[in-house]
């Protein structure tokens, strides 16, 4: 291989290196914000589990010392229960953000891989780059040396 096609390919592989660069920032910023939202989907469960739990103790405060109505006992049981439907469904949305929190982490740890494997190329290229411009270093000398011989 020539020198141009040489610093050719080490152009594309930077470029690439750059992309993957990249991806791994994006990587990052999605990650952190699947993160934040699990975060956010678990306090907002125990905060309907907290909200549910003041309410009932609330009603059933209420009803303490004195004698309650079939219908106001069967309203605060159905108030339970929709507070524990709810709390269902945002512990549903908990665990699919926290799934989708670790498959960031996952998509991260294969963009950081996938970096490190152009970098490396990447380096690989300038050491040969490096070593071909020390070799044709001691031979311009030669022949430099050679011509100069020449010329006396």
């Amino acid at each position: 291989m020539d020198d141009k096609t040489i610093e050719r390919l080490r152009d594309l592989r930077v470029r690439r290196e750059q992309r993957a660069r990249e991806s791994v920032l994006r990587q990052r910023i999605f990650t952190r914000a699947a993160a934040a939202e699990a975060e956010a989907a678990g306090q907002a469960v125990t905060a309907c589990l907290d909200g549910a739990a003041n309410e009932a103790d609330a009603a059933l405060s209420d009803t303490v010392g004195r004698p309650v109505p079939w219908r106001q006992l069967q309203a605060i049981q159905a108030d339970y229960a929709r507070a524990n439907r709810t709390a269902d469904g945002l512990r549903q949305a908990e665990a699919e953000a926290s799934a989708r929190a670790a498959d960031a982490v996952a998509a991260l740890g294969g963009a950081r891989a996938a970096y490190c494997e152009r970098r490396r190329s990447v380096a690989r290229l300038e050491r040969l780059i490096a070593d071909r411009t020390r070799r044709s270093a001691r031979r311009r000398a030669a022949l430099d040396e050679l011509a100069a011989a020449e010329d006396n």
